[in-house]
């Protein structure tokens, strides 16, 4: 018997554990396709947010398809705008990163090498597609089995991210939780336990800072008091 679909289901409905790997695969296709990519190869503001979110969705069930999505935009962004730019610096990065996630962290580390070279020549150091990569790059010398080099970078990368925002935020609160993670790895449980703590403690207070922003972006008359409804 053939089961019938309900249409008044949402997909979201009928899939109450979050989409299937073969919906995320089928969407993901449908961005690769060059009349829908082509127009943001070379945007100044970089890759979608909801391109590099939707393969983060596939590789946490399928890292090696992640890992060639992002092969794939490589390759797109190399015959256009070129591997050096922005964009085809930051895909190579998330590629590197796919490619450790799914058991190639050597070729991995190969290939953040050259993002981080190129990224401090154009960007410098300190900004912040840099220190991203690095972070990535600490935690790929992890996946190749270094926990110890891994820990030292990964805490050299924090100590120049707090120097740029010392406060909650979620810059620092990523590189603490691979560093958390790379602690308990090296036999180090308590510190890793500790830093797993100061990062689920400062996780409301970042987003709290972040909902300010927002609320001083829409509002632009922040600093002044609203005056109160006759009903208040």
């Amino acid at each position: 018997m053939v089961e019938e679909i309900d249409p008044t289901v949402s997909p979201d409905e009928a899939e109450p554990d979050g989409p299937s790997l073969e919906r995320l695969t089928a969407e993901l296709a449908d961005w690769l396709v060059p009349p829908r990519l082509e127009p943001v190869l070379a945007s100044p503001d970089g890759w979608p947010s909801e391109l590099v979110a939707l393969i983060d969705q596939v590789g946490e069930s399928d890292p090696a398809q992640a890992a060639g999505a992002w092969s794939e935009l490589v390759g797109a962004v190399g015959a256009g705008p070129g591997l050096e730019h922005p964009n085809g610096l930051l895909a190579r990065g998330h590629w590197a990163r796919w490619l450790g996630a799914s058991g190639q962290a050597q070729r991995g580390l190969a290939e953040i090498a050259g993002v981080v070279a190129e990224q401090t020549r154009q960007l410098g150091s300190d900004h912040r597609d840099t220190l991203t990569s690095r972070v990535w790059q600490a935690d790929l010398i992890g996946s190749a089995g270094d926990l110890e080099r891994s820990i030292a970078q990964l805490e050299t990368v924090l100590a120049d991210q707090r120097a740029i925002w010392p406060g909650p935020n979620f810059d620092t609160i990523t590189t603490r939780s691979l560093l958390s993670q790379r602690l308990g790895q090296a036999g180090r449980q308590q510190e890793g336990l500790s830093l797993a703590i100061e990062v689920m403690e400062d996780i409301p207070l970042a987003l709290a800072a972040v909902f300010e922003e927002v609320d001083q972006i829409l509002d632009p008359t922040e600093g002044f008091q609203r005056p109160l409804d006759p009903g208040e």
